[in-house]
């Protein structure tokens, strides 16, 4: 009795702190003191274009700028460059707030919303609200905005250059994925029936 009840204590404890790991932040990044301004952060959400295959009467909505046929998908991954939530199916016309607020509202969809106190990084596309950390806006924030010069103009240009540089992972993981599966890249036209 007592090995059975110790062994259903060690695997709920497993189980809670595997539903539980989902949100604790690594110390990949965000240890050192460059990025002690970051340390409850879980991760990086940001949108991104997909090809896809639609039926004939749908085409225009999901046509991108450049003339594909491509879904707009909603991505949010931790600091080890696992996707914790996936959000797709959405045409490529819809704008990454839109999908993003539509996950929120959605309590079918289970968008794993950071504990009190943890955030996770965004871009300009996304609202600022408790959970969601966007950087300061009308500040350089990419790093090839400072090439030519590469000394700081103030505190929020400084944290702008430091979110950047730790919301650059969902970018990554992204990038990961479409190298590994390049059909996501280019999609075959296959017939939708």
């Amino acid at each position: 009795m007592a090995k059975a009840t110790l062994r259903t204590s060690q695997s709920k404890s497993r189980v809670r702190k595997q539903q539980h790991s989902r949100f604790h932040p690594t110390t990949l990044f965000i240890t050192g003191p460059q990025t002690r301004s970051f340390k409850k952060c879980i991760g990086a959400i940001d949108g991104t274009y997909i090809d896809a295959c639609v039926p004939a009467e749908a085409t225009n909505a999901y046509l991108s700028r450049h003339q594909q046929v491509s879904q707009n998908v909603l991505a949010v991954c931790d600091f080890d460059m696992k996707f914790t939530f996936i959000y797709a199916g959405w045409e490529d016309t819809a704008h990454d707030a839109r999908l993003f607020m539509d996950a929120l509202s959605r309590p079918g969809i289970d968008f794993p919303l950071p504990p009190e106190g943890y955030y996770y990084l965004v871009d300009f596309a996304f609202p600022c609200t408790r959970g969601f950390m966007p950087p300061y806006p009308r500040v350089r924030y990419h790093r090839s905005d400072r090439h030519s010069n590469s000394s700081f103009s103030g505190y929020q240009d400084y944290f702008n250059y430091r979110h950047s540089s730790l919301r650059n992972v969902i970018e990554r993981t992204l990038g990961v994925l479409k190298k590994r599966f390049r059909i996501l890249k280019s999609m075959n036209p296959y017939k939708v029936t």
